[in-house]
């Protein structure tokens, strides 16, 4: 049997590992001129306050967030809170929602992409085992299509009645979170597919 080869592509992808990203994004999102668009169901204030440092504030900013009644809550706090930050420090901000987003991207000026594991807070950020691909958008076929299609399909986030929080009160994740139905799995059969390893 033969194995066909890997399709090779026109652009370059940098792989980045555990706790790296935020040394690359905090050079791209600085010299952003036009847009950022991030991806992910959760972010904090950690994150956030890295963006309102570096962008400026003629910057379009868009979130796309996963938001719902089963998510862990302090999480879904952060995530609120922290957006709401951002959206005082741009000229431009949306946030849409889709119950079941897992993706975690960040499009620089569409033209930077990130698409990996990592989730846009502290704990991912600078604790987990996560692997991120830097690259450009048009060397990532399909990817700019698949990500405008999620934000047609998204809900609209109203932040009006989202208490306003200073930046260095602004809440982190310092925690995994684990995702609703993985939990719900593990709650109903606990030798499932993901095992919890508690430190001592």
């Amino acid at each position: 049997m033969m194995q066909g080869k890997l399709s090779t592509s026109s652009g370059n992808f940098k792989a980045i590992g555990a706790g790296k990203v935020l040394a690359y994004l905090r050079g791209d999102i600085q010299k952003a001129r036009k847009s950022l668009f991030v991806i992910g169901p959760w972010i904090d204030g950690y994150f956030v306050k890295e963006i309102i440092a570096l962008l400026r504030k003629d910057i379009s900013i868009r979130f796309l967030i996963r938001f719902g009644d089963t998510e862990d809550e302090k999480a879904r706090i952060a995530t609120l809170a922290s957006l709401n930050a951002v959206r005082s420090h741009v000229a431009s901000f949306e946030i849409r929602s889709l119950p079941t987003l897992h993706a975690k991207v960040i499009i620089v000026d569409n033209d930077i992409a990130y698409v990996g594991s990592t989730n846009w807070y502290r704990y991912s950020l600078e604790q987990s085992l996560e692997v991120t691909l830097r690259g450009s958008v048009s060397s990532m076929a399909d990817l700019q299509d698949i990500l405008d299609r999620y934000w047609e399909e998204a809900e609209q986030i109203n932040l009006n009645e989202v208490e306003i929080i200073s930046q260095d009160k602004l809440p982190e994740i310092n925690h995994e979170i684990l995702d609703p139905l993985a939990r719900k799995v593990l709650e109903e059969n606990p030798k499932a597919f993901v095992k919890r390893i508690k430190k001592e």
